[in-house]
């Protein structure tokens, strides 16, 4: 069921029903034991960690879809509710993308520049108060990092800053990790 079948008419009113799951909540791989996955199944999981993210930012953007029309048919007044859900959303997705592979990948190689701003930024979210904290942002390197947030910043994504994010993290991790 898509999030515009999940909208039903009560009254004259179009009512959200219960919306489906982003993702299908199976396993990433089938018998992991979240300790370090051998060569073979860090593409599969690495595959897999991909296709949840991605679901769950379509699943965003047809919830934000929703939300707008059924906002314009009640005259309005939903927007600012939907913009501050949205921060709140992909900034924590944004915890969740580090924590996918937070030692889950062999220490053999460094970390890109793109894991080390994941990391930063997780940091200065869980430990920042949603600003950038000055050594999160020092480390990331602002200059060549994909969001360009500096030391106090405050960290509000959205579904195109979180999705730019999640794309050269995947790309970085499959280039470092795979190659």
């Amino acid at each position: 069921m898509s999030c515009s079948e999940a909208i039903t008419v009560r009254r004259g009113r179009r009512v959200a029903r219960s919306l489906p799951r982003p993702w299908s909540g199976r396993p990433l791989l089938a018998g992991y034991d979240g300790g370090v996955p051998d060569p073979t199944d860090l593409e599969d999981y690495l595959n897999a960690c991909r296709a949840r993210v991605e679901s769950q930012v379509a699943f965003f953007r047809e919830f934000a879809d929703v939300v707008s029309r059924v906002d314009v048919e009640a005259g309005g007044g939903l927007e600012p509710m939907l913009e501050s859900l949205e921060g709140d959303y992909f900034n924590n997705l944004v915890i969740v993308l580090d924590a996918y592979f937070s030692g889950r990948l062999p220490d053999s190689r460094p970390a890109g520049p793109v894991a080390v701003e994941v990391s930063a930024l997780r940091a200065s979210l869980v430990d920042g108060e949603g600003e950038m904290l000055p050594d999160a942002a020092a480390t990331s390197g602002a200059g060549r990092s994909v969001l360009g947030l500096q030391a106090g910043d405050s960290i509000r994504l959205t579904a195109q800053s979180f999705a730019r994010l999640a794309d050269a993290y995947f790309a970085e991790i499959d280039r470092l990790q795979l190659s």
